[in-house]
């Protein structure tokens, strides 16, 4: 439940370096989601603009529909209800920079059935004067890379600097679109705050749309001979699928930001016109119909695969500046072949496991079932969207046809094992008695040189004596016993 929670620290940056939590794994390996498809929804933007308060919204939204199973239409009924989740009443206080993640997992099951997992992610700044724009800029690069929906949140109108920090990554976007012609980020939405011109633009995404069309316009003629002003503008469009704004009131002189201190975010204390707003603007990021999956290279990702790219892109930013496009493009490369791999091999143990059953098989359907599995494994790994070729996904082909081969050779050998239920029995038996054929070829081969030995010595005296000895019987007796003592041993 949302009450009970408290978030987890999923990123961390300290000493110019970003530091993925290992304790966070557990969520996205857990049984229960790994293999669903994922939405990601994380708000970013400056502090003292209320993030974390408009993000718990959100969180109520889905624990009313999607945990409790609640009439969707309801979810704003109770004026009383605190706001909980994550903590927003002292955000113009924070000065250390981390994504933190809420706990629990939303299931959504869309109409045709499929089952898609929503996270939500709040990332911790402080504000203008305590963060550094290449700090912004590695944050917003993470947070755009991880989610489906990244919605940042700035106070009154859209800034310049916010454009100019968003296209120190958009870069990357030509050399992904370059390679594989699907543009990089998913959705980007600009949630202006407290906006104060709803006469010239209303409220919402009508109005949103309006002015983000004229912002971004790089043909006016006051910015089309300033590069700084008209690069960007074609840029981040070329970065992201989709992009939009929305215009959202000021939520009342209770609910703003530091006026009172018993506020604990109900609903009563906050101007209708925010309610209002907040009715249009949650649901259509997260009601079945709008969610939007992640995706990577035009490819759907589970949660489980999420997690292996997130893991190459915060290493990529443990620098005081951010990598060039080059960089960020081999880690996605890099991330992108990791996931395929682990997605081919997580299925080939799954259908090994069905094909073969507890049950002894017959050892050569076991071997042609094995086979033509690892061979469709192998198909499911070229069939994935991978970036960059084969110039990097063969390496981890080959990778992974040797752990193919590996499970393949383990699955034969329990399978041997189980051929009858004196098998294994007498095997060990059967090495037993090699072991003391060996020994007994050994002793008989050192019987053979000392009987050789013996021979010698009674050759001479018998030289001596003027007697004869069995030479042909002895001769024959020798050699048998050393091609007894080969055959033991070698057999």
């Amino acid at each position: 439940m949302m009450n009970s929670g408290k978030p987890v620290e999923l990123v961390t940056r300290a000493n110019f370096k970003f530091t993925l939590n290992e304790n966070a794994i557990s969520y996205f390996t857990s049984s229960g989601f790994q293999d669903m498809d994922v939405a990601v929804v994380t708000i970013a933007g400056p502090g003292r603009y209320g993030k974390s308060f408009i993000l718990n919204f959100f969180l109520r939204y889905a624990t009313h529909r999607y945990s409790e199973g609640h009439n969707p239409d309801d979810w704003l009924k109770d004026l009383n209800r605190p706001l909980t989740g994550f903590p927003w009443e002292k955000e113009s206080e924070r000065t250390s920079t981390a994504i933190n993640m809420w706990p629990e997992f939303f299931v959504c099951n869309k109409t045709n059935g499929q089952k898609i997992c929503i996270i939500f992610l709040d990332t911790q700044t402080g504000d203008e004067r305590n963060t550094s724009a290449a700090e912004y800029s590695c944050i917003y690069a993470i947070c755009s890379m991880i989610s489906s929906v990244l919605i940042l949140n700035v106070g009154s109108s859209i800034q310049e600097t916010y454009l100019q920090q968003i296209e120190v990554f958009a870069e990357y976007g030509k050399m992904a679109i370059a390679d594989s012609g699907v543009k990089p980020y998913q959705q980007l939405l600009f949630l202006v705050r407290d906006w104060r011109s709803p006469f010239q633009y209303p409220y919402g995404f009508d109005g949103g749309q309006l002015y983000l069309k004229q912002y971004l316009d790089s043909e006016s003629e006051d910015r089309k001979a300033v590069k700084e002003l008209t690069s960007p503008r074609e840029n981040i469009p070329n970065a992201f699928q989709d992009i939009q704004c929305f215009l959202m009131p000021r939520p009342g002189e209770v609910a703003t930001y530091g006026i009172s201190k018993e506020f604990q975010g109900s609903l009563k204390g906050i101007d209708p016109k925010f309610v209002s707003n907040l009715g249009v603007l949650v649901p259509k990021i997260l009601s079945p119909e709008n969610l939007i999956a992640k995706t990577i290279n035009g490819q759907k990702v589970n949660v489980k695969e999420l997690y292996v790219h997130l893991m190459k892109w915060v290493d990529l930013f443990n620098g005081p500046t951010m990598p060039v496009p080059t960089s960020m493009f081999n880690a996605t490369v890099e991330a992108n072949n990791e996931a395929a791999k682990e997605n081919a091999l997580n299925w080939f143990k799954e259908e090994v496991s069905k094909s073969t059953g507890k049950n002894y098989m017959d050892e050569e359907k076991l071997k042609k079932t094995l086979m033509n599995l690892e061979n469709l494994a192998l198909k499911k790994f070229d069939e994935y969207h991978k970036m960059g070729g084969s110039k990097y996904s063969q390496p981890h082909r080959d990778s992974l046809q040797l752990t193919l081969k590996i499970v393949r050779e383990n699955c034969e050998e329990e399978n041997a094992n189980l051929a009858h239920p004196w098998a294994k029995l007498m095997r060990e038996w059967g090495n037993r008695m090699c072991k003391i054929g060996q020994a007994v070829g050994f002793l008989l081969f050192i019987l053979v040189v000392n009987d050789f030995l013996a021979y010698l010595e009674i050759h001479k005296l018998n030289e001596v004596a003027g007697r004869k000895i069995p030479v042909m019987e002895f001769t024959f007796a020798a050699t048998l016993g050393f091609i007894l003592y080969v055959y033991l041993t070698y057999e």
